[in-house]
C-alpha cells in the first residue's frame, strides 16, 4: 500500500464542530451511542470522494443557531508515504508520485512530502444546493484556519483508480446484498470475464434447463400457462410471460444465487435461515472478495501498480457471540488497507493496541475525541 492517512481535521460536520486526530493503520473508535462515531466515518469517505450526496443536514448547527448559507464544512486529510511496515517515510514511491503528480504533492516540507486534501461542503447559489469541492493544502499549518490552501482541483484519474474507500454500516445483511447488484456481493459476483461465444453457449444451456424444469413439473407448467393469459388481458397479443426457475442471462445470475452454510454434519441451510450474526459477517467477507478482485484487475493491467484501501466500519461485532467477537479481530487486522472501526465490544477493545484506541464522547451537543498518548505513561 505504502501510503496512509496520517492526520484528519474536521470542522462543522454534523455533530463535529472541530476535531483533530492522528491515525494509524488500524483505529478503533469507542464511545456511547449518538456521540459522533458514524459522523466521523462518513466524513472520511466524503474526503476520499466516495460519498457525493450532501445537504444542509450535514452542517453543524449550534444551540439556538440559525443556519447561514455561508457556513460550510471543512474536512482536511493528510496522506503520507510509508515503507512496507507502514512506518512514515519522507518521499512517495515512484508509483504514488505518478498517481498524485505535483498537482497534489507538497514537497520539501520539514515533516517530509505529503498530500493534503481539503474537502469543502458549501452552498452553491447557482445549483441551489450543497456541493463538494476539493483543494490542495500547500502548508498543513497548526489548524484548519492557519493552513495555506490552493485553488479548487479535481482528483487525478489515477487517484480515482488506485484510491478506494469502503463504508459498512451496522445494518449490513448478505441476504439483502445478494439481491442488490450494486452491493459488494453483487459487484463481485457479476463480473463475467468470458468470451461472447462462451456466454452465448452457457445462456443456451440455461434456456434449455429452464424449459425442461417447467415442462417436467406439472404445477409449474400449469402456472406458466395460466399467467401467460395476462397478455390478452392487457391487449398484447404477442406478449410472452415465462417462469424462470433459473436466471437465463449471465448478467442476471446474481439474482438467483444463494449462500449455503453447513456446520459439520448439520443440514445444508441457506444463509437466509441463519441468524444475523452469520449474515452480517458474511456480508463483510464478501467485501474482502470484492477488494481482492479489484486488486487483481489492477495488477493485471499494470504489474507495477499499487493501491490504497480505506475501510470504515460500524460495529463489526454486530449480532455475534462474544467468542466469535474475539476471533474476528484478527480477521479485521488482516483485512487489506487502513481501517477505522467503531465498536461497543469489550472483546475487540481488549485486543486492540492502546495507541490505536480513540474515545468519542458528546459534550453539550459537540463531539469530542480523546486518544491514548503513550508518552504520558510508563511501560507498566
Amino acid at each position: 500500500m505504502k501510503i496512509l492517512i496520517s492526520d484528519v481535521r474536521i470542522e462543522n460536520y454534523r455533530s463535529i464542530e472541530y476535531l483533530e486526530l492522528s491515525l494509524s493503520m488500524i483505529n478503533v473508535i469507542i464511545g456511547a451511542n449518538n456521540c459522533g462515531k458514524s459522523n466521523f466515518l462518513r466524513a472520511i469517505n466524503i474526503a476520499l470522494g466516495q460519498n457525493k450526496v450532501v445537504s444542509s443536514d450535514d452542517i453543524y448547527v449550534g444551540k439556538d443557531e440559525v443556519l447561514d448559507k455561508n457556513k460550510c464544512v471543512t474536512i482536511d486529510i493528510m496522506i503520507r508515504p510509508t515503507d512496507n511496515s507502514h512506518r512514515i517515510t519522507e518521499q512517495f514511491s515512484e508509483f504514488w508520485t505518478e498517481v498524485f503528480t505535483d498537482k497534489w504533492i507538497t514537497s520539501g516540507d520539514p515533516i517530509g512530502d505529503f498530500v493534503g486534501i481539503r474537502t469543502i461542503l458549501q452552498y452553491d447559489n447557482i445549483r441551489n444546493d450543497y456541493v463538494i469541492i476539493h483543494k490542495q493544502i500547500v502548508d498543513w499549518g497548526n489548524s484548519i484556519s492557519s493552513a495555506i490552501v490552493g485553488r479548487r482541483k479535481s482528483f487525478t484519474s489515477d487517484m480515482n483508480t488506485y484510491i478506494s474507500a469502503f463504508y459498512m454500516d451496522a445494518q449490513r445483511d448478505v441476504v439483502e446484498d445478494i439481491k442488490d447488484r450494486k452491493s459488494y456481493f453483487g459487484r463481485a459476483t457479476s463480473q463475467i470475464e468470458l468470451s461472447k461465444e462462451k456466454i452465448d453457449d452457457i445462456e443456451r444451456q440455461l434456456n434449455d434447463v429452464n424449459s425442461q424444469i417447467v415442462e417436467s413439473i406439472p404445477a409449474l407448467n400449469n402456472t406458466s400457462t395460466r399467467i401467460a393469459s395476462i397478455a390478452s388481458t392487457v391487449g398484447a397479443a404477442d406478449g410472452i410471460v415465462e417462469i424462470e426457475p433459473l436466471a437465463r442471462k449471465m448478467s442476471d445470475l446474481h439474482k438467483g444465487m444463494d449462500i449455503i452454510f453447513r456446520d459439520g454434519e448439520a443440514a445444508r441451510l441457506s444463509v437466509s435461515q441463519h441468524g444475523m450474526g452469520i449474515r452480517s459477517w458474511i456480508s463483510f467477507l464478501t467485501l474482502g472478495a470484492y477488494i481482492d478482485w479489484e486488486g487483481q484487475n489492477l495488477i493485471k493491467d499494470d504489474p507495477e501498480s499499487d493501491n490504497y484501501v480505506m475501510l470504515t466500519m460500524e460495529e463489526p461485532e454486530a449480532h455475534l457471540h462474544p467468542q466469535a467477537q474475539q476471533r474476528l479481530y484478527s480477521q479485521l487486522c488482516n483485512f487489506p488497507g487502513q481501517k477505522i472501526i467503531s465498536t461497543h465490544s469489550p472483546n475487540i477493545v481488549s485486543q486492540a493496541n492502546l495507541a490505536d484506541l480513540i474515545h468519542f464522547e458528546k459534550i453539550n451537543g459537540k463531539t469530542i475525541a480523546h486518544c491514548f498518548n503513550k508518552q504520558d505513561f510508563a511501560q507498566e
